[in-house]
């Protein structure tokens, strides 16, 4: 089963720890969610495990006010 995230990339000292999806396979892959970027097995650190959410409702929002502003020519 996949698993919700906050790593950090181990390369790049000064990055951000980000939200990301964690495969589920032998040597694990992070999906990034902010950058949508695949972070392969032994460039990431697992700072937490999260438990999962349903972020679909936040998805949508962002969508609508995105697209509310690009209407309103913001």
């Amino acid at each position: 089963m996949n698993e919700l995230v906050i790593f950090k990339v181990i390369y790049d000292e000064n990055a951000d720890h980000e939200y990301g999806i964690l495969n589920d396979r032998d040597e694990p892959d992070v999906i990034c969610l902010s950058s949508g970027v695949t972070i392969e097995f032994g460039e990431y650190e697992i700072i937490e495990r999260v438990d999962w959410f349903d972020i679909s409702d936040l998805i949508r929002e962002k969508f609508k006010k995105q697209q509310g502003d690009s209407i309103n020519g913001n």
